[in-house]
Formats: structure tokens, C-alpha cells, sequence
């Protein structure tokens, strides 16, 4: 018996341990087999034990926490929670979000450390910083010292909209390992944040109103449904451990009923409304619920929240992202954070399974990582967006002061992360190839020494791959024109040596600033022509600086009067002319549809070309054109500190801004007065005690509520010709400099001023170039630039006729450039030009080359050399499910060319690239890229005034129209009838000219282009030696 005994304890001694089996609920985003994948990953992959083992430190910090312990440092029912932008009271210092960095600590409880090293006693009455709970004024200024103490515990705990918190970690532990210590600790944590949360507000940082919910615990609005996610992860991993069935510390309901009621059904539809499947704007918060209802009605198994968001979803990746595989929203960093959202959305659906419910009215399994425009926008719009290795960083998006010295630009991990889930989840197997192929090249050929997180952990199959190593090819800068925002990306160089423009003329949506037209100018590693960029929505830096036109590199017309809300409404750009040549990239875009009728805007207009000189080195000819208004602002200003011209400048009498100019006695025309010279932490402005200008904290546009009162220091220089040469000097240790030689057609008066970035530490020389008239004004600013290490490459430029510039070069190099009616004498006589755009260049006197951009004509001696001819055609039929259209006759053009359609009745033109010519009787049959459907959805009622069940995004913005659907073809899909759209009156209101029989829920689609519409080509030749 004995012998027995000894055997069985030998066995269980030297036996592995096999950890015991989790079972998650439902497994929503991890099953059962991805918890025996991943414990078998970590056993086998380097890279699969590191995150196991830092899963599981973080976890063992906690499992010997006493419970009471957790339960006493938890903040108390409604309690106030706080980001802290407003910072130190004493130290114009910015503070990390909700303490982090050492600003609060909990081993010091109570207090906090600014980062210029004093303690804030808040806990202490007798001190200045004391906070009884509800935040304390100091100089005027409120700080909620206790309520990011408050945060900062919890984030302890949830992290932060991600997984970062212990509660997850534990949660994983347990699933790695199976031991109940992880559950029991996790349990506890839940139950207390799901007595809590329900009781909160929301941070209190971004609201006058202390009664307003925005949000609960430290998570602003729609990141509670980013937070919830996470939550129901957790929750789905830890629920049949008997730690979520025991009855809860603070009521009569288990834990797990008491997470359920309290964080994952609470909040569920205070912001939107997604009950019976209505959406309202489809806004990235709209998203956020929309993934935080499934998630909960996935893992609570409510037929409701599934099928709801299974619709939504598939309307979302069908109407707010484009052909091109662009997100909507005027902010690609907004653009970047959506594709975290959407891929999770995916996730969700990709693990749903209707048979694992006992539950009638269930949709279908969708797998949405298939769907062509989310995969596209989830696998490309980070390269799509990419000028010279930057990421694209127009309207509320971080300013971008990076410099890119690297050959090819860096692949980050939330994008290779991406490119692995596409790998692994797409059913297509051409495309499983292709991404395979990128999840290769983007790691050298080994995956897995990219590989990191719990998404690859659990996720990742064990798989052998080729051992070549791979390397990275150089990036070649690429030129590019997206339609639907009007967007112009134009590249020129390789590797380090690349260097771009970018254009946007919109529709202005949700997020972007008033910056249609704006330059964007990328040389030497840089974004030389900087974008303040944005830090927090609705603050008087956002609203009163950053956003503003006049804080962007573009022409102001009259003060920007027409500006309504955050922005001028507006359908976009009309593209005029594009060329993508092999030393010159071209764009001609009108906005003029920004400004309303009765302002009488005819064209506002730029001409912008990239043009080589080398393989290292371009220059840039940018022509800006304003017909109509009375003023005329052009502004331009870089991230340079030091403007050098040899010009005069003057002081002003009576004037220190620019808005000073127009009010005199404003108290911001004051030195030390100025808006840009008041900025706090936090987006702030200080009050200095004056009752009349109203400061407030957000939501609040100061005066003259245009941005010029920013601009401080504000001179006046003397004009002796209409030409300036300006030399903006970086002082970076490589001499980078950005020359500009602006030159105008009539009188201005020119202006120096100085413009704060948002936090105010740095200040960038602005140079503002008006003029005026008293009605019908007419400007044009040809500005020829380029950026070096030192000095400028160009020797010499001269204007020698009013449309035509000689430039020379150092190395012998001459470049003659006609505008529309250029004139010039060059080396072979006498050129002119018609068309949009004509370069002549020689080489130590010889013809080299000539590149036509537009319709016309250019003569040598008035003898016609080379024409550029323009064609236009009728369509003739559209074949929507192939993006093929027919057109009458023999269209002379060629894959990969760019065209546009147009028609009397849309607002504003498109574009579509070429993908295939076919030629059939005396037809021409072109398949484009892309599909020609705008959106997609049920109409509710109407015949004629229609309403549907679903936002047109990019068809209304706040409160008004964009026009940008004016004109497009409303089809019944399942008849084919079809009428023109007269106007988007709302996002769900749609009038359409005559009456077409629609049915309650019928189907409808939004497309592109008709028959009738005019397809133009845009001309361009380039013509060597």
C-alpha cells in the first residue's frame, strides 16, 4: 500500500502540471482554442513567451493585494475623475494625462508631483491646492487635483479605451495559466469598478456644466464603449470561474451579474441612440457605441445588440469609407484611429456564430475583413497618405515636427498588426497571398521578430517561414489625386532624398480645419510649411487658432466673414489639371463653392507643380488666384524660427496683432495681450481680468474669432517692387533653409508677425501679403520655392513677362516657365504657350526637354512645336456592378491615366483612374478603379422627400449640407429607376427631383456618375531630346 502511495506521489512530482482548461463564456474574441494556441505559443516562440511572462508580472503584482486594500483606494460613489490638462497652478508645465509619469504614485497617496519637482497637498485643508472633491479655483483657473488622482487609480486598473490595466491582465493570466488566484483578484476589481462606474460623470476638464455626463469614470464619452470592449473581453475569459458567480461585495447580484448591469449594459445609448438599428451621424464616437453595443450583445447573447450591429457595421464600412480606401472624417489621424475601431468591429464579427445562441432573428456570419472597401482602408490608406515618410497630418491631427532620415519609412506595429489580422482572418485566397506576402516584407522575412501583443498571441497560428532574409526596398515617393476629398499627394525622389506636396480641398467633415487649398510642402526630412495641428477639440486654441484659415499656409478672403461653425461648408475642390511626368508633378485645383453665393467668389485657385532638378533636389511653382471679395489675406509661414529677408520692417503705431489692424481698442492689441501671447496648459487662455472678452476654458472662439489676434508683433515692411524673396532658416545643425519668392500682380501691403504653436513655447515668423479693393477683387501670388541645406539651388529667377519665368541654375541649368499665355525669350528664340502649364529646359544653352501640362499650344518663333489637345465625351451607358462605362467613338487614352467626369449638375467635378480600354464598334468601353458607389441604404418614406434609415456623412456636416451628393443619381435598387439628388437637407433627408415609388424599406444606392455625364481628359505631354 505503501508502494502505491510513493508511486502515485513520484508520478504527480515528476508529471508536467497541466494547467487547468478555461472556458471562455462565448468566446467573442477568444475561444477555447485560442487559449491552447497561445499557451502553446508561448512554449514554443521567443516572442509568445516574452508577453506571456509580461502578462504575468503585471498580474503577480496584484494576486497578494489584499482585497480590502483595492476596495479602499477605489475612488467613492460619484466621484469626480479628471485628465488634468490644466496642470500646475505655479509651472506653465503640461501634465501627462490622469498622472501618469510619476505625477501621481501609489505608494504616495493623495498627493501629486508636478513635473517641476513640488508636491500638491491636495488632501491637506490647510493647503492652497486643497481639493474636497469637486476641484479648486486658483488664479481664476480651476484644477481637479483629487479627480486625476481619482483617474489615475482607475487607469491603474482599466487602462485607458485599451488593455492595459491590471483587471485585463489579470484576466489573460487566468487564461494562460487557468490558476483561480488571477480570477478571484480580477473578480474583485470588477465587482468595485462595477459599483462604481454607474455613479460617475466623466472626466470634468472639458465641461462648464458640473451636471453634464460626459462619460463615466475617467473615460470621456465615446471612450467608455472603447474601454467597454476590453471589459467584455475580460468579463467573456473570466465568467464561469465560480469568482464571478459569488455573490458581490456591494449588493444582492453575483460579480458577474453586477459588471454585467453596472459597466457593460450601463452608458449603452446616452451619446447615440442605436436601439432598432438607427444611426445618426456615423461620426468615429458613433463607431465606438456601435462596437461597444455588439461586443455586449455578443458576449450577453442580447438577439437585439447582434443583430442591430451587424447592419450598422456593414453601412459604416459601405458609406464612410471611400473608393480609395479613405475614411471620411477630415483628420487622417481620426482616419488612423478608426481603423482600430473597424478592425475590432471585424474581429467581433469574424468569431460570431449564430449557433452558439439559442436565439431566433439572428443575422448570418459576415466576414467583414473580406469587405473590398474596409480591406483596402485597413491594408493601404497608411501608404496611400504617406508624403516623403510622413503620415499625412491635416486638420485635427498632431502638428508633425518629425524629421524622416530613413530610406524607406517606418512600418509601426499597429499597421503590421493589421497586415497579420488580414493574413489570418481574410477567406480569399489571392488576397491571403498578398498580405502574406507584405507580412513578410514588412518584417525581413520573419514575422515573428515583429510579432508582439495579445491580439498575435492568441491569435497567431504556428506556422514556418522561408528562411530568407528580406530586406526592404527604398520608397519611391509617390504622386497620387483622391476624388472624394479632393486630395492631391505629388512626389518626387527616392529613399532619403524624397520630397512632396500635399493639397486638400475637401468636403470640410467632421474634424477638419478651414484649410482647403492650404500648402503642405515636405523637403529635407521635414514638413517644412507647419500645421499647428490640434491637442483638444472645442478649446480656444483649436477653436480660435488651429483651426482658422488664417493659421494655414492659404489666401483669407475678407477677414474669413463666411466661416460658420469649424469650418466654411464645402463640397471640395474641382480638379482642373493633373500631370504626373517624370521630373514635374502637377495639380490645378478651384475651390471656390467654400464661400457662399453671395459673396461672389468666382475662382480660388492654385496651381501648384513639384519640379526636379535633380535626383536630390526639386523646387516648387505654386500660382495662388482670387476672384471676388474685398480683401485678400495670403499668408504663409514654416516651422522655421529665424524669417531672413532684405526687406524694412517696421512697427505700427497702435497696432500689436493682426486683428489689430481692424480694431485698434481691442484689449488682445496690446503687447503681452495678445491671444498667442496668453496661452496656458491645456489649450488655455489666461484671463487677465477683463469682464468684456468673455474667457472661457472651451467651446469658446476669441475675438475677432479669425485667429488674427494670435498673431502678435505685428510690422510693416516696405514694398519697392511687387516681388519678395524671403529665406526661412531652420538653424538644425544641417542649415535647412526653405527660400520663397512671392510675386504679385498688384499693390499690397505686406505684414510680419509672429504665430504661436499650441502650447505656446515656440513662435513661427508669419508673412501676410493684402490687398484690397472695394469690390471684385482680383489677386494672384506666383510663389517659386525651394528648400536646401544652406543656400538656395536656384541662382537666379526672373520674372520676364507677366506668365513666364527664367530660372538658372548653378549647375548651367535653365528652366523657362509659361503659365496660360507665357511669353519668353529662350536659346531658340521666342516661346509662348495656351496651355495650363509649358517647361522649356536647356542645359549650357541646349534644349533638353519640354513637358505641356493642360489643353493648348506652345510655338517656338510662332511656329506650332507640340499640342496638348483636351477631349470630352458624353457617356453613353454606366455598368455599376463592373465600374465600367461606355462612351461614344475612339477615346484616345491609356491604363493608369487620370480623367475627369462632370455634369451640369453636380456642384464640383470627379475623377477616376483608367484600369483597362477596350475598344468595340466604333465604342470605347473603360474600366476605372474603384467602385462608383457613394453609399448605400434602406429609404423609410417618401417618394420624392425621401427619409432613410441610414446618415449620408459625406452629404451633410453639422448642420448643413455639403452639396457634395448634389446632383449624384438616386437608384432604386431593385427596379433600376433612378432621379438626380436636388439636396441633402439632413443626414438622413434627401429630396431627389421627381417621384420614384419607393417602398418602406426599400434599397437604395448613391452612385458616382450617369449616363449623359462628361468625361474630359487631362492632357499632358512631355517631350525629350
Amino acid at each position: 500500500m505503501h508502494y502505491i502511495w510513493a508511486l502515485v506521489l513520484f508520478l504527480l512530482l515528476s508529471s508536467p502540471i497541466l494547467a487547468t482548461d478555461v472556458v471562455p463564456k462565448v468566446g467573442v474574441y477568444i475561444s477555447k482554442e485560442d487559449i491552447i494556441n497561445a499557451r502553446e505559443l508561448a512554449n514554443t516562440k521567443g516572442w509568445a513567451k516574452a508577453e506571456k511572462d509580461r502578462i504575468i508580472a503585471v498580474a503577480d503584482k496584484w494576486v497578494d493585494v489584499p482585497d480590502e486594500y483595492i476596495r479602499s483606494i477605489m475612488p467613492q460613489e460619484r466621484a469626480i475623475f479628471a485628465y488634468g490638462i490644466a496642470g500646475c497652478p505655479d509651472h506653465n508645465v503640461t501634465w501627462t494625462n490622469f498622472g501618469g509619469n510619476g505625477i501621481a504614485d501609489l505608494s504616495q497617496p493623495l498627493t501629486l508631483k508636478c513635473p517641476a519637482g513640488h508636491i500638491i497637498d491636495f488632501n491637506n485643508p490647510e493647503s492652497k491646492y486643497y481639493d474636497s472633491g469637486n476641484g479648486v479655483y486658483i488664479d481664476n483657473r480651476r484644477f481637479f487635483f483629487r479627480g486625476v488622482w481619482n483617474a489615475f487609480v482607475v487607469d491603474t486598473f482599466t487602462g485607458q479605451g485599451s488593455d492595459a490595466g491590471a483587471l485585463h491582465q489579470l484576466a489573460y493570466a487566468y487564461a494562460l495559466t487557468g490558476e483561480d488566484q488571477y480570477a478571484k483578484k480580477a473578480a474583485i476589481i470588477f465587482d468595485a469598478l462595477a459599483h462604481l462606474s454607474p455613479t460617475t460623470k466623466g472626466p470634468r476638464d472639458f465641461h462648464v456644466d458640473d451636471k453634464a455626463i460626459a462619460g463615466r469614470l475617467h473615460f470621456l464619452t465615446s471612450i467608455v464603449h472603447r474601454s467597454k470592449v476590453h471589459f467584455v473581453r475580460s468579463f467573456d475569459l473570466l465568467y464561469n470561474n465560480p469568482a464571478m458567480q459569488a455573490k458581490s461585495y456591494y449588493n444582492d447580484q453575483t460579480i458577474a451579474q453586477n459588471v454585467a448591469k453596472g459597466i457593460l449594459e450601463d452608458y449603452m445609448f446616452v451619446e447615440f441612440d442605436l436601439r432598432n438599428g438607427k444611426l445618426t451621424t456615423m461620426h468615429n464616437h458613433e463607431s465606438d457605441e456601435l462596437r461597444g453595443m455588439l461586443a455586449t450583445g455578443l458576449v450577453l447573447g442580447n438577439p437585439d445588440y447582434i443583430r442591430w450591429g451587424i447592419q450598422a457595421a456593414s453601412y459604416f464600412f459601405e458609406n464612410t469609407i471611400d473608393r480609395d480606401g479613405l475614411y471620411y472624417e477630415g483628420s487622417p489621424s481620426y482616419a488612423n484611429f478608426t481603423q482600430t475601431v473597424f478592425s475590432d468591429i471585424a474581429e467581433l464579427a469574424y468569431y460570431y456564430n449564430p449557433e452558439n445562441y439559442d436565439l431566433e432573428g439572428l443575422p448570418e456570419r459576415v466576414n467583414f475583413y473580406d469587405h473590398p472597401k474596409l480591406r483596402e482602408f485597413l491594408a493601404e490608406m497608411r501608404n496611400k497618405l504617406d508624403i516623403a515618410g510622413h503620415f499625412a497630418s491635416y486638420g485635427n491631427a498632431s502638428s508633425d515636427r518629425l524629421r524622416i532620415e530613413v530610406g524607406a519609412r517606418t512600418i509601426d506595429g499597429k499597421e503590421f498588426l493589421l497586415l497579420d489580422q488580414l493574413y489570418h482572418r481574410t477567406e480569399i485566397p489571392e488576397l491571403k497571398e498578398i498580405y502574406k506576402e507584405k507580412v513578410l516584407e514588412y518584417s525581413q522575412g520573419n514575422p515573428d521578430q515583429r510579432r508582439s501583443g495579445t491580439w498575435a498571441l492568441f491569435h497567431v497560428k504556428p506556422e514556418a517561414y522561408p528562411e530568407v532574409e528580406r530586406f526592404r526596398q527604398t520608397d519611391q515617393a509617390k504622386t497620387a489625386y483622391y476624388a472624394g476629398p479632393s486630395l492631391a499627394i505629388l512626389g518626387s525622389g527616392e529613399g532619403r532624398e524624397r520630397r512632396g506636396l500635399l493639397l486638400r480641398g475637401g468636403p470640410n467633415l467632421p474634424h477638419s480645419h478651414d484649410d482647403a487649398l492650404a500648402l503642405f510642402y515636405y523637403d529635407k526630412g521635414y514638413l517644412l510649411t507647419q500645421d499647428n495641428g490640434y491637442n483638444i477639440f472645442g478649446s480656444p486654441l483649436h477653436s480660435g487658432w488651429g483651426s482658422q484659415a488664417v493659421s494655414h499656409n492659404l489666401v483669407v478672403v475678407d477677414n474669413d466673414k463666411y466661416r460658420k461653425g469649424w469650418y466654411k461648408n464645402t463640397p471640395g475642390a474641382e480638379i482642373l489639371g493633373f500631370a504626373n511626368l517624370d521630373g514635374l508633378k502637377y495639380v490645378h485645383l478651384d475651390a471656390p463653392y467654400q464661400f457662399p453665393t453671395s459673396a461672389f467668389i468666382k475662382e480660388y485657385s492654385r496651381q501648384t507643380a513639384l519640379i526636379d532638378i535633380d535626383n536630390r533636389n526639386s523646387y516648387v511653382v505654386d500660382v495662388f488666384t482670387v476672384r471676388g471679395g474685398q480683401r485678400h489675406d495670403y499668408v504663409f509661414h514654416t516651422a522655421a524660427p529665424i524669417l531672413e529677408t532684405d526687406l524694412e520692417f517696421n512697427e505700427i503705431e497702435g497696432v500689436w496683432t493682426l486683428g489689430g489692424l481692424d480694431y485698434p481698442e481691442a484689449s488682445f492689441n496690446k503687447e503681452g495681450q495678445s491671444w498667442g501671447e496668453r496661452i496656458l496648459p491645456g489649450d488655455m487662455i489666461k484671463d487677465i481680468g477683463i469682464p468684456s472678452e468673455g474667457v472661457k476654458s472651451m467651446y469658446w472662439n476669441p475675438a475677432p474669432q479669425n485667429g488674427y489676434g494670435f498673431i502678435y508683433k505685428l510690422q510693416a515692411g516696405t514694398l519697392e517692387e511687387n516681388m519678395i524673396e524671403a529665406r526661412f532658416k531652420f538653424y538644425d545643425g544641417t542649415d535647412t533653409t526653405l527660400t520663397n519668392r512671392l510675386f504679385f500682380d498688384r499693390e499690397s501691403k505686406l505684414y510680419k508677425g509672429l504665430g504661436p504653436n499650441l502650447a505656446g513655447k515656440e513662435k513661427y515668423p508669419y508673412l501676410i501679403l493684402r490687398s484690397e479693393a472695394s469690390k471684385n477683387l482680383e489677386s494672384r501670388v506666383i510663389s517659386i520655392m525651394d528648400a536646401s541645406f544652406g543656400s538656395s539651388n536656384l541662382e537666379e529667377v526672373n520674372r520676364v513677362d507677366n506668365n513666364a519665368f527664367e530660372i538658372a541654375f548653378y549647375d548651367g541649368q535653365k528652366h523657362y516657365l509659361l503659365l496660360n499665355g507665357g511669353k519668353s525669350n529662350t536659346p531658340i528664340g521666342s516661346v509662348t504657350s495656351t496651355a495650363e502649364l509649358a517647361l522649356v529646359k536647356f542645359a549650357d544653352n541646349e534644349l533638353k526637354e519640354i513637358l505641356l501640362v493642360g489643353g493648348g499650344l506652345l510655338q517656338v518663333n510662332d511656329q506650332p512645336l507640340l499640342e496638348n489637345k483636351v477631349q470630352e465625351v458624353e457617356i453613353m451607358a454606366v455598368d455599376y456592378n463592373k465600374s465600367e462605362i461606355t462612351l461614344a467613338g475612339h477615346l484616345e487614352s491609356q491604363k493608369g491615366e487620370l480623367v475627369a467626369i462632370d455634369s451640369r449638375s453636380y456642384v464640383r467635378n470627379t475623377t477616376y483612374t483608367i484600369k483597362e480600354v477596350k475598344y468595340e464598334d466604333n465604342k470605347t468601353i473603360l474600366a476605372l478603379e474603384g467602385s462608383l458607389v457613394l453609399a448605400k441604404g434602406k429609404v423609410e418614406k417618401g417618394t420624392r422627400h425621401l427619409t432613410l434609415n441610414v446618415p449620408l456623412p459625406t452629404g451633410f456636416s453639422y448642420s448643413d449640407s455639403t452639396r457634395y451628393l448634389n446632383g449624384k443619381l438616386f437608384i432604386r435598387e431593385k427596379t433600376g429607376e433612378g432621379q438626380k439628388i436636388k439636396s441633402v437637407t439632413g443626414f438622413k433627408a434627401v429630396s431627389i427631383n421627381s417621384d420614384i415609388p419607393f417602398e418602406p424599406q426599400d434599397s437604395f444606392l448613391i452612385v458616382d456618375i450617369k449616363v449623359g455625364d462628361i468625361l474630359t481628359t487631362l492632357p499632358k505631354l512631355h517631350w525629350t531630346k
